[in-house]
């Protein structure tokens, strides 16, 4: 068993699509908006297994920056939202975040975000990193990177 981090995955990242089935998550690849010049994209069918924790939410199992995490999938929207070690405030304990250091990959993006959901909101920097869930990765994967959280 790997440490669980806290993240907000949605289900249309750039690099991946995906699907829910019958308790798996399916994941197809494909673009789903543009991909920086230089991402690294490999693409195949594959499926993730999905994990019930007490009926109150699943997660699947991916890689950011040579870290395991556990995500939240969120059908409702087209970003992927890591909670990271810069989160002072409301992202859980911090030995379970991802952090930029430890990836070899990382690289800053040039904008921030502040994503509202109807259970509170984030605030996020723009950051790339090797991304792998299931059988699928890219290698320039855009994601933001929550900085502050505002979330019961």
């Amino acid at each position: 068993m790997f440490p669980r981090i806290f993240v907000c995955l949605t289900l249309a990242t750039p690099a991946l699509s995906w699907t829910s089935s019958h308790g798996h998550l399916r994941l197809t690849g494909g673009a789903a908006r543009p991909l920086p010049a230089d991402a690294t994209v490999r693409a195949e069918r594959s499926r993730q297994l999905m994990h019930n924790n007490g009926d109150v939410s699943y997660t699947i199992s991916m890689v950011v920056g040579n870290q395991t995490i556990e995500a939240v999938p969120d059908t409702g929207s087209f970003d992927l939202l890591v909670f990271s070690s810069l989160c002072k405030f409301g992202c859980g304990n911090p030995k379970f975040l991802y952090n930029r250091t430890q990836s070899l990959n990382f690289e800053h993006g040039q904008n921030y975000q502040e994503h509202s959901f109807g259970s509170g909101k984030t605030m996020s920097y723009e950051a790339y990193d090797t991304v792998r869930a299931g059988n699928l990765w890219s290698k320039r994967q855009l994601f933001w990177e929550v900085y502050s959280a505002d979330m019961p």
